[in-house]
Parts: structure tokens; sequence; C-alpha cells
């Protein structure tokens, strides 16, 4: 099944993280298939930011790539603690990945779970479209 990069961060979201072993195998297996590859990282300019405040001057952002504050240049950035993914939208496409039939029903499941706690978002719709076309 072809899924862009936002749908597969989102399908690793939703993802069972508890159940019987077999659900935590086939889980564990999916998840590394929806994984970025070292490849993708680069060809999809895919990194992880964490938000944060600057020490010295109280620039509220993310930090340079060497951890420096963008705004003085140097200074403590201090991190918030949770990590935001960036890529680079043009860049990236949808990539094929195989999903059997028994984890299939594991995002089904999963899918429709989300839906009826009131968890569903409009980064989730996509995913809903694809894997519960018929609107379940």
């Amino acid at each position: 099944m072809k899924l862009s990069v936002l749908e597969r961060l989102k399908l690793l979201e939703v993802l069972p993280r508890e159940g019987n072993i077999t659900t935590i195998k086939i889980c564990r297996e999916l998840r590394e298939a929806l994984t970025f590859k070292e490849d993708e990282h680069v060809l999809f300019g895919i990194e992880a930011r964490e938000p944060g405040k600057c020490a010295e001057c109280d620039f509220e952002g993310y930090a340079a790539s060497d951890d420096s504050c963008p705004k003085c240049g140097g200074g403590k950035f201090i991190k918030a603690g949770s990590q935001q993914i960036f890529w680079n939208t043009e860049a990236a496409r949808e990539v094929d990945i195989d999903i059997k039939a028994r984890a299939m029903g594991i995002v089904v499941s999963s899918l429709r779970k989300l839906s009826k706690e009131n968890g569903v978002t409009d980064q989730h719709v996509s995913l809903y479209e694809k894997f519960l076309p018929d609107g379940e």
C-alpha cells in the first residue's frame, strides 16, 4: 500500500503498544516496515527537532543544527523535551509498504478504536480513506 510520510508517522502512532504476543510481534514487524530508512531520511530531508528556549536571549523556537541559539548564536539552548518531525514536502513521495493481512486487521481495528474514542484528527483522514474506504 502506498503511504505518504505523514501517513506513515500517523500509522506508527495508532498501532497498539500492548496486546497479546501475536499482536505485538505483528506490530513490531509493521513498525519496522513503516520506519524511515537511512536513504529516506536524506531523500525526504527528515529530521527531528526539539523546541526550546535560549537561556541567554530568551529566543523560543528550535535550536540550530549544532544545538546553538539561531538568534544570538550562542547560549545554552534548553530543550522542552518533546520532538517534532520535519521533512521536505516537495521531495517526499508515497512509498509502497507491504502490509500483510493480519497487520491490516490490526490497523483497521486501531483506526476504528481511535474513531470510537473521538481521537481522529484531520491528519488521520487519508488513512481512513485508504484502510476503511467504505467509511466503516
